[in-house]
């Protein structure tokens, strides 16, 4: 009857759940007190095993961006957040936009390209999950802003091929994207 218990409530209920004396009440408050020592033990163990689990996510991300694999630093940082805010839209918690936006500001005042193909790869996993119109806006503007910086024709910039060989980009100061709708961009149906 008792055999799933760890010894130490065993011990308790067994002691509590004599029906020799008669005491129904104490063994029904053995079995209470037993039922909250495990929901306790439960809860500690849940905890520590989260923890665990954004320490062993936060490693991965450091792991892929050594590799430069913005994608599984996105799915990582979509499971940090799920497992530090339980939420069934984990990109939508603010601490997924905060990393997005830490990425987003590293990319921009560093110059950082590959942050910023993390932000934008954020951003996209932002509007693939989107339920609503507004979502969708503020998804597609984030990605644009993201997409955006690769074009900019600041110096320290230097995923820009097409800059030197636009004769448009002394005149306007900023490089014309010819090529067809950025990837990113047209998996969520936005054209550029």
């Amino acid at each position: 009857m008792i055999q799933g218990l760890p010894s130490g409530s065993r011990q308790y209920v067994s002691n509590h759940l004599t029906t020799d004396t008669g005491d129904f009440d104490g063994g029904t408050r053995a079995v209470d007190d037993a039922l909250a020592e495990l929901d306790r033990r439960e809860a500690e163990q849940s905890d520590t095993a989260r923890r665990s689990r954004v320490a062993l996510l936060e490693v991965g991300v450091e792991q892929d961006i050594l590799r430069r694999d913005a994608v599984r630093i996105a799915r990582r940082i979509e499971a940090i957040v799920a497992a530090e805010q339980p939420t069934d839209r984990p990109t939508w918690a603010a601490q997924f936009r905060e990393r997005r936006d830490r990425f987003f500001r590293e990319g921009e005042e560093k110059g950082v390209n590959f942050s910023l193909t993390i932000a934008v790869e954020l951003a996209r996993r932002m509007a693939l999950a989107a339920h609503d119109g507004d979502e969708r806006g503020t998804a597609a503007n984030l990605l644009g802003n993201g997409l955006d910086m690769f074009r900019s024709p600041r110096p320290y910039r230097a995923l820009r091929p097409y800059s030197q060989t636009d004769p448009h980009f002394r005149q306007r100061g900023r490089a014309r994207y010819r090529g067809p709708s950025p990837p990113a961009l047209s998996a969520v149906g936005v054209r550029p």
